[in-house]
């Protein structure tokens, strides 16, 4: 069996390393997007919109920035269903000025500008209507995840004295997976979370404003959310606790929800294969270990050749073909 690795609060999150047989999620807190505090940014005014999604999941959004002496940067992005860009297009400069204007009107007001400013921009092939938004209320949010995500759990919104903090939660959990912090700059907020279509991202409406002399730092962002990833991390450290005591019916439920939540964890589906070991399934097993090595062939070949977990299928020729070393690893 393999697991995640989750950090405290400021630490790394790690899907990658594998540090032995059997493990158990240590922490409860680990941060996997991160917003740092430190020096200003260049730009007077940064602005990020969404200007749609997909029914895949893509989505696109417009960016525009301004600072003294530097070229405007006015263009349209679009992102595909696995977070890779995939073009990038200028924006029209009628538009950008049209929100370059609305920004500095607002000034140091906390509130978004861009998305009423560039209402009229569209991508083809993109829609607005296609993400669900979720809006803040004061203080702490919490908002249920299930009818989307296909299984129970729910995402958290906290406003505390230095930061924001977006963290996923499974209901009933001790575990909390936090997704994204931004420190308060000045007057900073998250205006809410955008839902895209698949449930495996979401994008956070973000804005910070402050004054600096006459100069006023404007930033209104998109931070993107990765709600799949996050919500296989917490089903797979509670899988594997199941599977340490036992409950072989419960971890594999867990971590067949995590391999359909986020496809090309190797960690999960290794696990899964475990289960299915430990169940007697060996066809099922072969199917989910071939897939995690397939995903992570280095460090999960070497785990799979010394995992007890997988002795009900140490006999099966597919498992040998797996994990023996080849000649070609050797080098001959």
């Amino acid at each position: 069996m393999s697991s995640s690795n989750l950090f405290l609060a400021g630490g790394h999150h790690s899907r990658g390393a594998f540090f032995g047989a059997k493990r158990a999620l240590l922490l409860l807190l680990g941060p996997m997007l991160v917003a740092c505090a430190g020096p200003r940014p260049a730009p007077s005014v940064q602005l990020r919109a969404f200007l749609g999604a997909s029914d895949d999941g893509a989505y696109s959004y417009a960016e525009i920035s301004e600072s003294p002496g530097a070229a405007l940067l006015a263009r349209k992005v679009t992102v595909d269903a696995r977070g890779k860009q995939t073009s990038d297009q200028a924006l029209e400069p009628a538009s950008a000025q049209a929100a370059l204007a609305a920004a500095a009107q607002a000034g140091a007001a906390a509130n978004r500008t861009v998305e009423a400013a560039l209402g009229a921009v569209s991508m083809e092939g993109f829609s607005l209507e296609r993400a669900t938004f979720l809006a803040a209320a004061e203080g702490s949010t919490r908002w249920s995840l299930e009818p989307v995500q296909g299984a129970p759990c729910e995402l958290i919104l906290l406003d505390e004295e230095a930061e924001l903090r977006i963290s996923m939660r499974l209901p009933g959990g001790r575990e909390e997976l936090v997704l994204y912090r931004l420190p308060k700059v000045g007057r900073t907020r998250i205006e809410g979370v955008l839902l895209l279509p698949g449930a495996r991202r979401a994008l956070a409406r973000t804005l910070s404003v402050w004054s600096d002399g006459d100069s006023v730092y404007r930033l209104e962002g998109l931070a993107e959310l990765e709600l799949g990833a996050a919500l296989a991390t917490l089903l797979d450290a509670r899988a594997v606790r199941a599977l340490q005591t036992g409950r072989l019916a419960q971890a594999r439920e867990d971590l067949e929800r995590a391999v359909r939540a986020a496809p090309r964890d190797a960690v999960a589906h290794y696990n899964l294969a475990c289960a299915w070991a430990l169940l007697g399934e060996e066809d099922k097993a072969i199917l989910a270990l071939g897939k995690a090595i397939d995903l992570e062939p280095e460090a999960l070949r070497d785990q799979a050749l010394r995992d007890p977990d997988l002795d009900g299928i140490r006999h099966r020729v597919e498992l040998k073909l797996m994990i023996e070393p080849r000649s070609e690893d050797l080098g001959e």
